[in-house]
């Protein structure tokens, strides 16, 4: 279930929770792996690793999640982790664009950092 590594994220159990992010990312849980690029990206309860992070937010955009494709711009755009590439980011939040993305459905709402 989705739910349960939050809970270990919300129990204070962070480490065990981005463990199980990277088992099901691997396995193709694109939802884990926009997770992990989030954390990684942000260095929240795990040291930052942009490089990292783009390779997880790359899986989930690629898999169709909208914040990933966001996100995958906003790096692309400013430099973080990749070469700047304007072009990238373009592509990315035209992607993006074409859907929805309401506050509720963010990583940092439910990760509880806003």
């Amino acid at each position: 279930m989705a739910s349960e590594p939050l809970a270990l994220w919300h129990g204070g159990q962070r480490a065990e929770a981005i463990a199980e992010w990277e088992r099901r990312a691997v396995t193709g849980d694109a939802d884990a792996a926009l997770l992990l690029g989030y954390v990684l990206k942000s260095g929240v309860g795990v040291t930052a690793d942009p490089q990292r992070a783009h390779s997880w937010y790359l899986s989930a955009a690629r898999d169709g999640l909208v914040e990933a494709q966001y996100q995958l711009a906003l790096m692309y755009e400013l430099g973080v982790g990749v070469d700047r590439d304007i072009d990238e980011a373009t592509y990315w939040y035209q992607r993006a664009s074409r859907q929805s993305c309401p506050t509720e459905d963010t990583i940092g709402y439910r990760l509880g950092i806003r």
